[in-house]
């Protein structure tokens, strides 16, 4: 598609809420994917708050539209097209949180004046089968197993650390693979 041919229909501005989004599914899910708590969990790990269903309907439904987030099933999310390559890159360097949020905004062209969809943008790719009960359960998964992880470490004295270590990052490791 040339340039002149482009119309203002085809062009989907990106907040900044939408590149936490594709962020938090890069780190949830790494090249293989996630599940939606994973996608919270990431999102909490990278911004220190929880992801609202309107702000996941929103920016899942844009990533998807452009071909940047693939969806598995109805709660499995998976990067896919250019932003996978340029996530393969981004794991060489290590890079911190605060690194990774920018990279995305970077790859995404985020307009911080973009009106985010569905407040009189015209472009709505939401996606409304994402109900708020789906997140909320994502969101209660989540915050049960991050509880649970914290019961498990106030546990650990000098005596049984390297038991409970192992088992830790066992459980880790499964969580991880799922």
């Amino acid at each position: 598609m040339n340039q002149a041919s482009i119309t203002k229909a085809d062009i989907t501005p990106f907040t900044w809420t939408d590149s936490w989004v594709l962020a938090s599914v890069a780190v949830g899910g790494g090249l293989k994917g996630c599940q939606l708590k994973d996608i919270l969990a990431a999102g909490d790990l990278i911004n220190r708050a929880i992801i609202s269903p309107a702000e996941l309907r929103g920016a899942l439904g844009k990533l998807i539209h452009k071909g940047y987030v693939r969806r598995g099933g109805r709660d499995f999310f998976v990067i896919a097209g250019d932003v996978r390559f340029a996530v393969e890159e981004l794991v060489k360097q290590r890079a911190a949180s605060f690194s990774v949020m920018q990279f995305f905004e970077e790859f995404l062209e985020v307009d911080a004046y973009a009106i985010a969809e569905g407040e009189g943008s015209g472009m709505d790719h939401s996606l409304w089968d994402l109900s708020d009960a789906q997140v909320d359960e994502a969101t209660v998964a989540y915050r049960e197993e991050l509880a649970s992880l914290w019961r498990e470490l106030r546990q650990i004295d000098r005596h049984s650390l390297p038991e409970r270590a192992m088992r830790l990052l066992e459980a880790a490791n499964k969580l991880r693979k799922n």
